[in-house]
């Protein structure tokens, strides 16, 4: 590929597309969203100083994926100071199984999206403090000036009808 706009458009629309990926598997292994963007921001660092190597008759995102899981490991050893951390081969499996899934991704996000704007305000609330904000329950109870107990079993309510409601919605698709 001779011109560089032509390359940094394709980067450009390749990355795009796996992002959302790319970003499901790292967050399915650090806890916090603040360093899942940093390795995310990292891996996509590497892939466009890496482009030249991919090769493009394979797809895309597991490529990319495999690009994340290095930095994942690489932002664990960093981590190691006594924090409880997956293993090696924890991550290896958890890897295989979202480049398995990569083309999927999409589909998925789309659906979270949907069954979230499905969901009540106040499930809705629950969730996003739970987990974009990563409150804990009692921290939650808190601000809601509700006990830990209740919170809890809200939050559990919430999530099962998220999941159902993601689960239909990816058979609708023939994905789940």
């Amino acid at each position: 590929m001779s011109d560089p706009n032509d390359k940094l458009t394709q980067i450009t629309l390749l990355w795009t597309n796996a992002q959302p990926s790319v970003m499901a598997f790292i967050r399915s292994i650090t806890p916090q969203l603040a360093d899942a963007e940093d390795i995310l921001q990292d891996t996509a660092r590497q892939v466009a100083n890496r482009f030249d190597e991919y090769d493009q008759s394979r797809p895309f995102a597991p490529w990319a994926m495999g690009i994340a899981k290095y930095k994942v490991l690489e932002w664990r050893r960093r981590q190691a100071r006594g924090a409880i951390l997956l293993e090696e081969d924890a991550i290896d499996a958890i890897h295989f199984s979202y480049k398995e899934r990569a083309e999927d991704w999409p589909e998925v996000g789309r659906a979270i999206d949907l069954c979230l704007k499905k969901a009540s305000p106040a499930a809705e609330k629950l969730l996003v403090l739970r987990y974009l904000e990563n409150l804990k329950p009692a921290e939650i109870a808190r601000r809601l000036d509700s006990s830990a107990n209740s919170v809890s079993v809200r939050l559990t309510r919430a999530r099962t009808a998220l999941r159902d409601c993601i689960r239909r919605r990816l058979k609708e698709a023939e994905i789940g």
